[in-house]
């Protein structure tokens, strides 16, 4: 008797159970098909990104106008604070400061919600500019130091309740 006679001798009398048949029908029938996207979507979807591209590079050949235009366009209140409403309807607050600073030909240029200020005449002379203003009720106090290319910039916020805030912007966000 060959190997494979005594194989098959050995196993032709096992049989599995009735369980164990529909166990392996069961898992062979239960394969999902893969939901496929129609051509309408994956033609909104290339649409969508090809637009977000042109935005993207525009942006970039205007050294950020585009930008800047769709930030002056969303007016808030509140040049600080925005509020959003979850999806279970609980509300929470967004603090927007945003302070940089500007190399406009060879000038520094001091940018704060609704306001520019050119300070280039106290950083070369002290090394240090302050600003103190106010808007829709929080004080704002900012330190800035550096140079109109490599600056750093402090920021406190506070309201007329006492809440203070603290941030501090520096122009290679990136390193730090």
């Amino acid at each position: 008797m060959t190997q494979q006679e005594l194989y098959r001798d050995t196993f032709s009398a096992l049989r599995p159970s009735e369980a164990r048949v529909q166990e392996v029908m069961d898992m062979t029938n239960s394969k999902t098909r893969r939901r496929r996207l129609g051509r309408r979507t994956l033609g909104a979807l290339a649409a969508c990104a090809a637009l977000c591209l042109m935005v993207v590079g525009a942006n970039a050949a205007t050294g950020g106008a585009v930008m800047e235009w769709v930030l002056s366009v969303v007016e808030m209140e509140d040049p600080f604070r925005a509020g959003a409403t979850l999806e279970d309807g609980s509300g929470v607050d967004i603090v927007l400061q945003r302070a940089w600073v500007e190399d406009r030909d060879g000038r520094a240029i001091l940018v704060m919600p609704g306001e520019e200020v050119d300070i280039t005449q106290a950083l070369e002379t002290d090394g240090v500019y302050h600003y103190q203003g106010t808007a829709e009720g929080w004080t704002l106090r900012a330190q800035v130091t550096g140079t109109a290319e490599d600056w750093t910039i402090t920021v406190e916020a506070e309201d007329g309740s006492g809440q203070q805030e603290r941030y501090t912007f520096t122009a290679h966000p990136e390193e730090g």
